[in-house]
């Protein structure tokens, strides 16, 4: 799954992610535009968050924890 997102993906990645870097939100000093900020958001929710949802459920992963933790809680499995 996920290579196969990178390969249909990745350009279109790469394009949004330079926006995003050249940015103030990131390295840059470019304002992001409404329509910059609405491609990104849009293409985050239609590719990013539903494969992001398929390898949770394929790891067996309800919910993600609120920080990045050296170890996943007991709670955030499926099983439990």
């Amino acid at each position: 799954a996920i290579s196969g997102f990178w390969t249909n993906q990745h350009r279109k990645l790469e394009s949004l992610l330079g926006t995003r870097n050249y940015s103030i939100l990131a390295h840059g000093s470019i304002p992001i535009s409404e329509k910059d900020w609405s491609q990104f958001h849009g293409w985050m929710q239609d590719h990013v968050l539903p494969l992001q949802h398929e390898q949770m459920k394929a790891n067996n992963i309800k919910v993600l924890p609120k920080q990045l933790p050296k170890a996943m809680p007991e709670e955030a499995f499926l099983n439990n």
